[in-house]
């Protein structure tokens, strides 16, 4: 995977140049000598369209070979790169040039299917087909398609077909299929935070880019403001993707001044900025509930020259009075957003807690139900808890087909999600939760998860929940009662 960073501006250029061309029998690109493997080149800012200099080689009309990224020169069209994601800044020109590559593909292949999906459908319908930088904009007059919006579908003149759809109803994408697509802003998809799993939005478009045609790879364009969800970060790990990153300040000659005066001098430094400005992955997420900062100032590093008696040196040396193990099963099973969370958590004789292990993981009942035992044993604790809504009373049964004397302590959740979990948030932020060793999976969800986003996984931060709330259940109880104490 090759990622660069943009380092000349006037995308709007590019765009102006490309639609003078396409409304021409020119064709859209002219052939270039041979250029490395995508996953080999180091991308380099190129304007293929607006004939901008390139810093090592000359680049000018007639030197690049159909299908070059407009940014950096890499070739986009090797059957080995399936995917490029344009990560940009807001106003960065993102939508344009998914529009763009759409009406490229699509004029120079006749009779080809194109997917155009976005939110949700007024988003599909405002943005990606009647917006100023969609599909119908974009479109040179010699190849005006028909609009059909009762079937959200483009037809060309040469039969080419793009057919929109938004992640509202990704079950749509199970049975089409298409040449090529693009998605635009994936990061806001609802599902986004569930990733690269199966019957997602990203995962049935995946399936459904399949059709092939000569010379035409089935490649998918994703275009976002980068925001830290699994989907992005995914896609991110393919070894068969181009990331492009550009800012607003690269699109600044075709914006108003006065707005990007203000965005200056508005955002200058902030973290906002970097994000929502320059196009930046920033891992963390200001909105979540918990901040690393807490967690990384709390945290215990305990050593023992003996492994087998840390446990017991520090239980004696922070003087563990309680131990449990949290368990929040999953509704489902087989997807990474659907974990079973199982975390265990410790009661100090100071009132702090402190996070032990997480023993989160994947399968069938039989799966979590071992795993929990095997922590409850492992750490010696007092009693399992378990989240009583998610199967009632047989979560306490399941437990007991692999260990019948194990203690087992169901809770009921009584309010939503975020009310339960903000005290517990709290308890970080004063300095009186500590993690013991490094917890990556739950640190990583906890400064992500803004319960104002749909479908992020949240799993291992309600074990967490439950745990530290049913060992200070004076300082937490909020939303949340134990319903009995199975022994």
């Amino acid at each position: 995977m090759a990622i660069g960073e943009v380092t000349a501006k006037n995308i709007g250029a590019i765009f102006a140049t490309v639609r003078e061309l396409v409304s021409t029998d020119k064709p859209f690109y002219q052939p270039w000598s041979q250029i490395a493997q995508p996953h080999q080149v180091e991308p380099i800012w190129t304007c293929p369209s607006a004939r901008l200099p390139h810093p090592q080689r000359e680049c000018t009309w007639g030197h690049l070979q159909p299908g070059n990224c407009p940014y950096c020169g890499v070739e986009l069209e090797h059957r080995s790169l399936r995917v490029w994601l344009l990560q940009c800044g807001r106003s960065g020109g993102k939508s344009r040039t998914g529009a763009e590559w759409i009406t490229d593909r699509a004029r120079r292949f006749p009779g080809t299917r194109w997917a155009a999906i976005g939110i949700n459908a007024r988003h599909v319908r405002s943005v990606l087909i009647e917006g100023d930088s969609g599909l119908l904009s974009c479109a040179p007059p010699n190849f005006q398609p028909g609009y059909e919006p009762t079937k959200s579908i483009l037809t060309y003149p040469n039969n080419s077909k793009v057919e929109a759809f938004y992640s509202e109803a990704a079950y749509l994408l199970r049975g089409p299929q298409f040449h090529g697509a693009w998605g635009d802003e994936i990061s806001s998809w609802v599902d986004a935070g569930k990733g690269d799993v199966q019957d997602s939005t990203w995962n049935n478009l995946m399936l459904a880019t399949r059709l092939r045609r000569e010379g035409l790879p089935t490649q998918i364009v994703a275009t976002s403001t980068p925001r830290p969800v699994q989907l992005v970060k995914d896609i991110r790990a393919y070894p068969f993707v181009h990331v492009t990153l550009a800012t607003l300040f690269d699109n600044s000659d075709y914006l108003d001044p006065a707005y990007v005066d203000q965005i200056r001098l508005q955002y200058a430094g902030t973290r906002l900025e970097r994000q929502e400005v320059f196009g930046e992955l920033l891992e963390d997420n200001p909105d979540a509930f918990w901040q690393r900062i807490w967690i990384e100032t709390s945290r215990i590093n305990f050593t023992c020259e003996n492994p087998e008696e840390w446990y017991d040196k520090f239980c004696e040396e922070y003087e563990i009075r309680r131990v449990v193990v949290a368990v929040d099963p999953a509704v489902s099973q087989g997807e990474r957003a659907c974990e079973h969370g199982i975390i265990v958590c410790a009661l100090g004789s100071n009132g702090h807690g402190y996070v032990l292990a997480d023993g989160s993981c994947s399968g069938g009942p039989e799966i979590w139900s071992a795993k929990a035992v095997q922590m409850y044993n492992e750490f010696r604790a007092d009693v399992i808890v378990a989240e009583r809504n998610q199967g009632g009373d047989m979560v306490a049964s399941t437990i007991r087909t692999v260990s019948p004397n194990v203690p087992v302590a169901l809770v009921v959740a009584t309010r939503g999600k975020a009310v339960r979990a903000e005290p517990v948030a709290n308890l970080y932020q004063q300095g009186r939760i500590h993690h013991v060793g490094v917890h990556k999976e739950l640190e990583d969800q906890q400064c992500i998860w803004d319960p104002q986003m749909k479908g992020q996984p949240a799993d291992r931060i309600d074990a967490t929940v439950w745990g530290i709330t049913h060992l200070m259940p004076s300082i937490t109880s909020g939303g949340l009662k134990i319903h009995r104490r199975m022994n």
